[in-house]
C-alpha cells in the first residue's frame, strides 16, 4: 500500500487490543509502537530509556509514585507528581506526532486524541466480554485468578482516568473512533484482517 497509514489503537485490558495491533501492522508492513514508544521517547530527548520503562502512562494516571524512583535518577526532580505526569504527556505527544508522520500503528497514550485532526488516521477501540477478558488476562497476561474482576476494572478505570484528564473527551466513547471491535466472536488474526480490510477499503 503506497498511502500513508496511521491506525491508533485503544483497548480494554483483557481484550487481546494489543496483540491485534502488532499483528495488523505485520499485515500491513508498517511499525508497531507499544512500549517502544517509550524507549524511543526516551533516547529521542536524551533521558534514561529506563526513566520511561518506570511507567505506562496510559493507564497508570491513578497511582502514578513518580517523584521518589526519578528523584535519586537527577530527572525531574523537585517536580510534584502531576507536573511530572504532565511533562511526560507533553513528551508523548510530541514523539507520536512525530512517528505519526511515517506509517504506523500506536496503541493507546491518548493516540487518538493526538491526531485526532490527522485525516489519514485510522481510529480503534478494541472491547471484550468479560469472561473473555478474564481468561485472558489469567492464560496470558499472567494474572492471578483471585480479584480478577477487580484488577480489569481497576485498570480500566486507570486509563479512562488518564485518558479523560488529559483529552477532556471520555475514554471509549463510541463518537471518538472510526471503528470499535470485540474480540470474543473472532480470534484475534481475524479481527486484524477486519481492520486491515477497512482500511484498504477505505484507501482505495
Amino acid at each position: 500500500m503506497s498511502n500513508r497509514i496511521v491506525v491508533t489503537i485503544s483497548r480494554e485490558y483483557g481484550s487481546g487490543g494489543r496483540e491485534v495491533g502488532r499483528l495488523l501492522a505485520e499485515m500491513l508492513g508498517i511499525p508497531f509502537y507499544d512500549k517502544e514508544l517509550l524507549t524511543y521517547m526516551g533516547e529521542s530527548n536524551h533521558f534514561d530509556p529506563e526513566l520511561f520503562q518506570l511507567i505506562d502512562v496510559d493507564f497508570e494516571f491513578s497511582n502514578f509514585y513518580l517523584a521518589d524512583e526519578l528523584a535519586p535518577k537527577g530527572k525531574l526532580h523537585d517536580l510534584g507528581v502531576l507536573e511530572i505526569q504532565e511533562r511526560i504527556q507533553r513528551l508523548q505527544e510530541k514523539t507520536i506526532r512525530h512517528l505519526a508522520k511515517e506509517s504506523c500503528v500506536i496503541i493507546g497514550r491518548c493516540s487518538d486524541y493526538i491526531l485526532r485532526d490527522d485525516v489519514d488516521c485510522v481510529h480503534v477501540f478494541i472491547r471484550a466480554d468479560i469472561q473473555d477478558k478474564r481468561q485472558r488476562a489469567i492464560h496470558e497476561y499472567g494474572e492471578a485468578l483471585e480479584n480478577i474482576n477487580e484488577k480489569l476494572l481497576s485498570v480500566d478505570t486507570q486509563r479512562g482516568n488518564y485518558y479523560n484528564y488529559f483529552t477532556s473527551r471520555v475514554w471509549g466513547r463510541p463518537s471518538n473512533y472510526d471503528m470499535m471491535i470485540s474480540t470474543s466472536h473472532l480470534k484475534l488474526e481475524e479481527c486484524a484482517k477486519v481492520l486491515r480490510d477497512y482500511i484498504e477499503m477505505r484507501n482505495r
